[in-house]
């Protein structure tokens, strides 16, 4: 009776998990695990996250993303950063760093 009055209250409030299978719809481990959840992203990005990643678990089921990693960006400023080591840099004086291999495709 406990653990289910508990379950009830937890379940009110966002709250970060741990990514335990990763793919469209993934599942997550927060004080259960939940599965087939949907991830959701902010406009024109893309994002499959990895087993192990730290999310943040809507009280409705789904995930909204990973802590931001800001260092070094100054206030407006954005980095799109995979976990293999590519990156771009959007700067606010229009500069674009991109680190990584570039290949074009038609």
């Amino acid at each position: 009776m406990w653990l289910t009055e508990r379950r009830k209250v937890k379940n009110k409030e966002n709250m970060t998990g741990t990514v335990t299978l990763s793919g469209e719809k993934c599942a997550v481990m927060d004080f259960s695990e939940h599965r087939n959840i949907a991830v959701y992203t902010p406009g024109g990005y893309c994002w499959m996250p990895c087993v192990g990643d730290e999310v943040l678990v809507l009280k409705d089921g789904g995930i909204v993303g990973m802590e931001s990693e800001a260092a070094g960006l100054l206030p407006g400023e954005v980095c799109i950063r995979s976990n293999g080591g590519a990156e771009i840099r959007l700067l606010n004086d229009g500069t674009v760093h991109i680190k990584g291999k570039i290949i074009e495709e038609d």
